[in-house]
């Protein structure tokens, strides 16, 4: 398992939140506020913008509740699920302690399974 620890060699920050979210790979990011007349800059941040949301897993047949990024909404829709995004993504880009348990849950569920239409392969 990725833990928030051996992410650190990303070289931004990664909010706490995140160990239990889908960011999608989002992070914090920094920067500097230039005022109008460029007289004067101020440090700033900006974070990601974390929604809560429902997405629904067809092989686990329920419906997770987790904070993710509008970003990683848009992901999921384009990969054509959250089975499919959790599958076809490599572990280390899904960077979270929640995205990998459920990846895991996925994993043996598929294997556990006969093979059907509806379920994708490893």
């Amino acid at each position: 398992m990725l833990s928030l620890r051996r992410l650190a060699h990303i070289g931004r920050k990664v909010p706490k939140v995140a160990a239990i979210s889908l960011f999608g790979g989002r992070q914090i990011g920094f920067g500097n506020r230039i005022a109008p007349n460029w007289d004067s800059k101020t440090r700033r941040t900006w974070k990601p913008n974390v929604q809560w949301a429902s997405l629904y897993s067809k092989i686990l047949n329920e419906s997770i509740r987790i904070r993710v990024t509008t970003h990683l909404l848009r992901t999921v829709d384009k990969k054509g699920g959250l089975d499919n995004y959790l599958l076809h993504t490599k572990s280390k880009n899904i960077a979270s302690e929640a995205g990998l348990k459920l990846k895991a849950r996925i994993k043996q569920i598929i294997k556990t399974q006969p093979a059907t239409p509806e379920t994708p392969a490893i």
